[in-house]
């Protein structure tokens, strides 16, 4: 099983690559779906979900099934999820990204502290109180770099989409380590997402998008069945058509 692999190769150096790699492809995802030409920023982010959950599905059998403790956790976590995308959608959709990005990733990692220290009893050294003070000032400071002034629903949005990270952070959190395995309980969560999101429309053709994106599943999945007959073909005459074009394929 993948999460008995990733036992062994220890958790702390994958710990460091995770959070060294998620930035940076969690902005690149929210800078498509803000620049987008012509698109909804809620059916982009249906559609980003959708296609999470076709690699969810195809991920499950390496990563096996969560315990069952944390099953109450992930269908609190799929609402939560739920009114993530709204607020994130509607944030992008009516103000800057410039704006609406940092201030709800500054301000989350406050809120999910305070939550912590409330609900959890969890309480942070003064040293990572002040780390955490500064971090998210820094971040929230980007936002007000502008002088421009920004639309009122952009901010409530962006607060309120601040509050719902910190939520499913802690729900997600408790999850995981009643899972039994993190990476089952994100793979699993995920694909219940699809089951939540996939029956959204399309907004060109009348279609559910997990509708859509399991037919555009199914043909990639016989585009890559005859590249391999292909190749194998290929493979055994010792040379291809665009090598010999003298001696074309039956």
């Amino acid at each position: 099983m993948l999460t008995d692999w990733l036992g062994r190769v220890g958790r702390e150096p994958l710990i460091y690559v995770v959070l060294g790699f998620y930035p940076g492809a969690f902005a690149t995802y929210v800078s498509l779906l803000k620049s987008a030409p012509g698109g909804d920023p809620l059916l982009d982010t249906a559609t980003v979900v959708a296609g999470s959950g076709i690699w969810a599905l195809v991920a499950i059998p390496a990563v096996g099934v969560p315990d069952a403790p944390s099953w109450i956790f992930m269908l609190v976590s799929v609402a939560i999820h739920w009114a993530y995308y709204i607020t994130l959608a509607h944030a992008y959709r009516t103000g800057d990204l410039s704006f609406a990005y940092p201030l709800m990733r500054g301000t989350a990692p406050l809120i999910a502290t305070l939550l912590s220290i409330v609900i959890l009893r969890e309480f942070p050294s003064p040293q990572v109180a002040l780390g955490i003070l500064l971090i998210c000032a820094g971040i929230v400071g980007i936002a007000f770099v502008g002088r421009n002034p920004h639309p009122r629903a952009a901010v409530l949005f962006a607060l309120a989409n601040a509050a719902i990270i910190a939520v499913y952070t802690l729900v997600d959190g408790a999850g995981a380590r009643a899972s039994g395995g993190p990476a089952s309980y994100a793979v699993w969560l995920t694909w219940l997402l699809l089951q939540r999101i996939g029956g959204q429309q399309m907004a060109v053709i009348d279609l559910p998008v997990g509708w859509v994106f399991s037919a555009m599943l199914f043909g990639f999945a016989l585009m890559f069945l005859r590249s391999l007959q292909v190749a194998w073909r290929h493979w055994k005459q010792g040379y291809s058509v665009l090598e010999r074009p003298e001696f074309p394929e039956a």
